[in-house]
């Protein structure tokens, strides 16, 4: 998301939105990949996962040079 439109809540909507239908469609965990410190998602419920839990693709287009790194939140 472009920095100018950071911080408008529209992030935390969702993240309060999205478990409750996927709980609602027998989802058993949520993924992300992000980049920098992750704050939005780790203040959401999500924790480091390991990257041999991400979809491959995922995997080769991680940055470690930017922090990129994969996040999971079991529901």
């Amino acid at each position: 998301m472009a920095r100018h439109r950071q911080g408008g809540g529209l992030g935390g909507r969702l993240l309060r939105a999205v478990p409750a239908r996927a709980r609602a469609q027998s989802v058993g965990s949520l993924f992300t990949a992000t980049v920098g410190s992750g704050s939005l998602f780790l203040g959401h419920g999500f924790a480091p996962a390991g990257v041999c839990l991400a979809p491959p693709a995922w995997v080769t287009s991680l940055d470690p040079r930017r922090n990129a790194r994969v996040l999971a939140r079991t529901l």
